[in-house]
């Protein structure tokens, strides 16, 4: 199924790195500022009509893109509620749903990037203090009720020791939630990649696998639980300097939870976000900023009913 990507957060949140991180996975990129410096605009914000003429010419070029059935990532600002709306609408005559990937990146970070811009290209777009701040005070922050959405982190530290001459790995995880609580797991010291650390059950995208595959296949070898592709939904996203992990939620499988695969994990414990916080976890604040996005998206979609209710055995 053909995806469409709508980057959300304010200048300076690192929406077009992101966005050229998954043109290298195969989307097509398109790119707001792009399109308004090719045209000679130089300062923003843009008049309302010229921003209206080049959102519009955007929406020609992906209905045509998804037309092809390609994946689309569209790079701008999103910062309202309206303007996300007014994507879905013109995709609904398509019958393809956008996913909103919210940059959930500190105030202060945004701050500091902005400040050091120089006007030198369509990314650097000088935005004064008080622009900024201005820009930060009115962004709508969207919320699980509005549509799909993940929420992307970045993590300073590496899979590996030491990082060095490691290839890159796109991975999937699966956070499974039974009531306020999302099981994690301690990986073995054997383990290359985040030795005797805390985290999500999960695994390396093979060759050929989407996500959803490579999380399915995952459960199954790790767990001994069969999740239904429809239960399971991406909710989060971490990209860190040698690694991507994309987070998928599910409150329903089928079967009993059980450490299947020793060499993977040495203990596995269901936890709230304040029993996690205990532990040793994979890049820390990160997982636990992922298990409070988890946890909002269960809770959006009525999973704090008993866990009866939503679990088959």
């Amino acid at each position: 199924m053909t995806q469409v990507v709508l980057t959300c957060g304010p200048a300076g949140a690192g929406k077009s790195t992101y966005a050229r991180r998954l043109e290298r996975e195969g989307f097509v990129r398109l790119s707001f500022d792009e399109t308004a410096w090719a045209a000679g605009h130089r300062e923003h914000p843009l008049p309302p009509d010229v921003a209206a003429e080049v959102h519009a010419g955007l929406q020609r070029r992906l209905a045509e893109s998804v037309g092809r059935g390609e994946d689309v990532v569209v790079d701008t600002s999103f910062w309202s509620r309206a303007s996300r709306d007014a994507y879905r609408a013109a995709l609904a005559p398509l019958g393809v749903e956008l996913v909103v990937h919210l940059l959930a990146t500190p105030r202060d970070v945004v701050l500091a990037r902005l400040g050091d811009r120089r006007g030198t290209s369509p990314h650097d777009v000088v935005v004064p203090p008080d622009l900024a701040a201005r820009y930060l005070d009115g962004f709508e922050t969207p919320t699980p009720d509005e549509g799909p959405l993940v929420t992307v982190l970045t993590a300073t530290h590496g899979g590996t020791p030491d990082g060095e001459g490691q290839p890159f790995r796109r991975t999937a995880a699966v956070a499974l939630v039974d009531g306020g609580r999302v099981l994690l797991g301690r990986r073995t010291a054997a383990k290359t990649w985040f030795p005797c650390l805390w985290g999500l059950p999960g695994g390396h995208v093979e060759p050929g696998e989407t996500v959803l595959e490579t999380a399915v296949r995952e459960l199954r070898e790790e767990l001994d639980v069969v999740v239904d592709p429809t239960d399971a939904r991406p909710v989060a996203r971490v990209d860190g300097p040698d690694y991507s992990m994309d987070v998928l939620v599910a409150e329903r499988w089928h079967g009993t939870v059980r450490n299947a695969c020793p060499r993977e994990h040495d203990e596995l414990r269901f936890v709230t976000v304040e029993e996690a916080r205990g532990l040793e976890l994979i890049d820390g604040d990160v997982l636990v900023r992922v298990l409070q996005a988890v946890l909002a998206a269960a809770a959006q979609r009525g999973a704090a009913s008993s866990s009866s209710t939503r679990r088959t055995r």
